[in-house]
This record gives C-alpha cells, sequence and structure tokens, in this order.
C-alpha cells in the first residue's frame, strides 16, 4: 500500500514539474494561436435562420404546417459568422402579410426573396451563397371550417382468438379549416388502424389523425378506445328453406335442419341464434348435382358471427306440388 501511494505521488510531482508545465503552456498557446488563425480564414457555414409568421393578417387561418426555420449558408471570416450564429441578436426573415393578398387559400413565395431582408442583419463582409428549401409552399384560408367526424382507415384485425366487440373516438369528431374545395368534398377524417392490429386486451390508445394537403385539424390526436373479447364456439341448428321456386312447387329436404358453427365474442354467445341465419336451396341450381340431392347455402349470418360454415353443403330433396 505504501509503494503506490509514493508512486501516485511521484507521478503527481512529474506532472507538475518546471518541464512538464513549460509543455503545457506551449501546448495551450498554440492551440490558441491554431484557433485564431482559423476564425480569420474565409469560410461557409449552414445557419438556421428564424421565419417570422407574426403578420399573418387577422381573420386569416394557416391551414398547414409551415417551417420555423431556413438554412442559409454564409460565407465569411470565421469571427463574423461566430457572431451571426451566437450573437445576441439573430437573423430572421419576415413572411410580409403582402403574401396573403390576392391569392386564395394557396401560396408559394420564393425564399430568394425573402432572404434579401437578411442582408441589413449582416456584417457587411458577410454573403449569402445559398438557401433551404427554394420555396416556401402553403396554405391558409379566411377562417371557414367545418365539423366531420373520425372513422378508421381500416377494420381492426384483433389477436388470433378475439374479436373487438366496440370502439369509441374521444372526440368523434374534429374541425377542419381549408379551402372551400376540401371543405365541401370532406365527410369525414381518418386515424391509421394499423397501429391497433393484433390487440386482444382492453386499450386507450392516442392516434394522429391522417394529414390532408392544405388543411388544417383540431385536434391533431384522437383517443380511441377499444374493447376486445375472446371469441368461443357457437352452434345452431337452421331451417332449410326454398328460393325462387315456382308458385304450387314445395321443397322438402332430409334434414329438414342444418348445423351451423361460427365464432362470437362472449358476451354475444347468448344473443346469437337461428333466426339470425339463412340457410337455403336454389330452385335454379337443382340440377347441378345429380340423384334426389341438392346444395345448400348459408346466405345470411350476423355481422357478430365469424368464420360461420355447414356442417354439410348437400341434403336429400323431394318437391311436393300443391293445388293451386
Amino acid at each position: 500500500m505504501n509503494d503506490v501511494r509514493q508512486m501516485v505521488r511521484d507521478l503527481w510531482q512529474r506532472m507538475w514539474s518546471p518541464q512538464s508545465l513549460v509543455f503545457l503552456f506551449f501546448l495551450v498557446l498554440s492551440t490558441a494561436f491554431w484557433f485564431l488563425l482559423t476564425l480569420n480564414e474565409v469560410t461557409e457555414h449552414d445557419v438556421e435562420v428564424k421565419v417570422d409568421w407574426s403578420e399573418v393578417p387577422r381573420g386569416k387561418v394557416l391551414t398547414s404546417d409551415v417551417p420555423a426555420t431556413l438554412q442559409v449558408t454564409l460565407r465569411d471570416r470565421g469571427f463574423a459568422l461566430l457572431n451571426v450564429m451566437y450573437g445576441d441578436q439573430r437573423p430572421t426573415v419576415r413572411v410580409p402579410a403582402g403574401a396573403f393578398e390576392g391569392r386564395e387559400g394557396h401560396v408559394r413565395l420564393m425564399v430568394a426573396d425573402l432572404v434579401k431582408s437578411l442582408r441589413a442583419q449582416l456584417p457587411a463582409t458577410t454573403t449569402i451563397t445559398a438557401h433551404k428549401p427554394d420555396t416556401l409552399d402553403f396554405f391558409y384560408n379566411s377562417g371557414r371550417s367545418r365539423r366531420v367526424a373520425v372513422r378508421l382507415a381500416s377494420p381492426i384485425v384483433p389477436a388470433a382468438g378475439f374479436s373487438v366487440v366496440s370502439t369509441r373516438f374521444v372526440p368523434d369528431s374534429v374541425t377542419i379549416w381549408g379551402a372551400s374545395a376540401v371543405l365541401d368534398t370532406l365527410r369525414y377524417v381518418t386515424l391509421p388502424a394499423t397501429d391497433l392490429h393484433g390487440a386482444s386486451t382492453p386499450a386507450d390508445t392516442l392516434l394522429p389523425v391522417n394529414a390532408i394537403k392544405g388543411a388544417r385539424i383540431q385536434p391533431a390526436r384522437v383517443r380511441i378506445q377499444t374493447r376486445t373479447e375472446r371469441l368461443v364456439e357457437k352452434k345452431v341448428r337452421v331451417d332449410v328453406v326454398g328460393e325462387n321456386f315456382p308458385a304450387g312447387v314445395r321443397l322438402r329436404t332430409f334434414p329438414a335442419q342444418v348445423e351451423v358453427s361460427c365464432q362470437v365474442a362472449m358476451s354475444d354467445y347468448r344473443r346469437t341464434n337461428a333466426q339470425q341465419f339463412r340457410v337455403t336451396v336454389d330452385y335454379h341450381h337443382l340440377g347441378d348435382i345429380s340423384g334426389n340431392r341438392c346444395r345448400v347455402t348459408l346466405q345470411r349470418a350476423p355481422a357478430n358471427a365469424r368464420f360461420a360454415r355447414l356442417s354439410t353443403n348437400e341434403v336429400e330433396y323431394v318437391l311436393e306440388l300443391s293445388e293451386q
């Protein structure tokens, strides 16, 4: 332990020896000279310039996202560029109120015209060599809006063995600001249902409303509350009925009923019954199968029944003629 302390003490003394201090002094001095020479050289640097939208006329509403900054490439000596980048007065370009005059809804401004106002805010030796983007493209209207409903862009695909039994949007409608051509044709906005795929438990999810070009949507996010339940097997016996049979011809099938199997949510099990299904034999297709057999079709099933299927696709039949 004493040996380690002695080694540390010797190392510390060597670091602060006269020779080490002289070396450090010249290292710092050379670094400072290199830094000063570098700052004195003419160079180019990209600078973020703030865009001021405060002159949007009263009664006008921006209906699209607008940039908060522009990227401008400046050329000058390093000292001057440092002052521009980190000085107290950062350069700003202002979108004039005149940009909203004589146009309806859609504005395209050349950035080159806007950055001209920067020259008065920069040192005389500083030049602007480039800027991004080339144009400012945005939409506005005179405050006209419309309330529209919220929908899912596509059905939710639940996890295997589950069913989505309810969905609720909070709020169920949003306000849209936009041009007349957009508002007059818009009936609803959509949410990306794919973010909810694979759900097996109740969920409360905040989703972004799908953007519409040239329109402003408020709120931009909507909460969707979904409830899922496990699927269970349900079997019912359904009467076979004839369809398109002429008057005086009666169909009798053997058996008179066929079994229909499906999967329903647990809460729908008791209220799912045979009257919600329809199994038919079409008169025009009696000859599709030879002999005394005919094809049966599941023509109708309730919306909550998934994977509905018949226990058999064929039954025996006879035709009975009744007196007119």
